[in-house]
């Protein structure tokens, strides 16, 4: 009984811990078009991006590491940025 306790806790903390991470389908839509309204992109590298011009509307961009990131002109409009690593990134 008590492996099954921890088997379960495992799996709960792990699925808990996956889910909070960014879509890879939101990244790549991001890297190819410049656009990700409300994609789920926490906790993503984009460590020297490009995102100049990038439309970012309502994307939830909480934990990235953005630093060194081109920012300039990029549309943040209620983009969540908590926590996010701003390092040097141009705004």
């Amino acid at each position: 009984m008590k492996r099954l306790l921890a088997a379960i806790t495992i799996a709960a903390t792990l699925a808990a811990s996956s889910a909070s991470a960014f879509d890879p389908a939101d990244l790549k839509k991001l890297k190819e078009t410049n656009e990700c309204i409300g994609c789920d992109l926490s906790k993503a590298d984009l460590a020297f991006a490009n995102l100049t011009k990038a439309n970012l509307i309502g994307a939830d961009l909480s934990l990235a590491s953005l630093t060194n990131a081109n920012l300039t002109n990029a549309n943040l409009t209620y983009a969540n940025l908590s926590y996010a690593n701003l390092t040097g990134a141009n705004l």
